[in-house]
């Protein structure tokens, strides 16, 4: 890099300038100032809260003396500084992250990924592919999530099943998934507007993986997961991966029979709105694939419903609004 007059510019394109002295940066913990420039781009910042200095290098913050603590710099490269943008610039191919400024970030993320789906048993044993059957390929998609602010919480990597790769013979009751009438949703706002219940937004950590495959498929070890030795050898699939033909078919069943089987009935005009009802106490639930509303005016019956979920489905709630009493 070319150090002119405290800029930073890049080698091939000067009409990017990184950094300056002085300048205002923004990070996941608050506003910093820019104090000191550095070969290829690193800098020397002062925070403001608490008066430490840290040395920035890519995406990471180091503290004198202190082992690498992941504190991002929202403006990576050229001003980014919303989870948005970032998202543009993460790789699409597995192989693209190597030489990525989020590379740290990014592997982390797979390695999280990849835990999970051991640990929820995704597939079975190394085995060699069975006679008359295709090993399908799996890739990994990455996604840059926002907080309340929009600014960079972390990036999420998912390991999908190439399912455009599936040639299986699939009746439409078989692949496709309801989805929510948005219409049953205006219209329960609109029934409990002057009633005091409450709204919760429900998170299911891995949704499609608490669900089973219905046919016998096979994949290929994924990309930077590749075991020595086993090379060439496949993998039964136990769980539904995101992607799959007939994945979110499989999620949908199990998540409304598990519903069903505690009591919950569904309405004829929309396949995605359950209620229980316990004397004038109610729990109503909304799901658009694995995003879930739940209604209640009750407490109790809210609480009943969380342990019974928690049986079955590894998730967690919050609180969306509250409606107040009618006068």
């Amino acid at each position: 890099c070319t150090i002119h007059k405290s800029k930073i510019w890049h080698v091939n394109d000067k009409s990017k300038c990184r950094y300056s002295i002085g300048d205002r940066i923004e990070t996941k913990y608050g506003s910093a100032t820019v104090t000191k420039l550095y070969h290829q781009g690193d800098i020397e910042a002062l925070w403001d809260y608490d008066n430490k200095k840290a040395t920035v290098k890519g995406s990471k913050v180091w503290y004198p003396g202190e082992e690498p603590v992941k504190y991002r710099i929202d403006n990576i490269e050229v001003g980014i500084s919303n989870a948005d943008e970032i998202d543009k610039m993460l790789p699409r191919f597995h192989h693209q992250i190597y030489n990525h400024a989020l590379y740290d970030d990014i592997k982390d993320a797979e390695d999280i990924e990849y835990q999970t789906l051991v640990n929820m048993n995704a597939w079975s044993e190394a085995m060699p592919l069975p006679a008359g059957e295709k090993a399908l390929a799996t890739t990994w998609n990455y996604k840059a999530k926002s907080d309340a602010n929009g600014k960079l919480s972390k990036i999420k990597a998912r390991l999908c099943l190439r399912g455009d790769l599936q040639k299986i013979n699939l009746e439409m009751k078989d692949s496709y998934s309801p989805v929510l009438n948005f219409t049953s949703f205006r219209t329960l706002l609109a029934v409990h507007l002057d009633q005091p219940v409450k709204y919760y937004q429900l998170d299911i950590e891995a949704a499609y993986l608490t669900s089973s495959v219905r046919r016998d498929t096979y994949i290929t070890m994924p990309q930077g997961r590749q075991v020595e030795g086993q090379e060439g050898f496949v993998y039964k699939l136990n769980k539904a991966l995101y992607g799959g033909a007939d994945s979110g078919r499989c999620f949908y069943d199990e998540f409304k029979q598990f519903h069903m089987e505690i009591g919950f009935q569904d309405i004829h005009h929309d396949q995605c709105f359950l209620h229980i009802y316990k004397g004038e106490h109610f729990v109503k639930i909304l799901f658009h694939v694995d995003d879930v509303i739940i209604v209640t005016n009750n407490d109790d019956i809210f609480d009943w419903y969380i342990d019974r979920k928690s049986t079955r489905l590894n998730s967690s709630h919050s609180s969306v609004s509250r409606m107040p009493s009618s006068a």
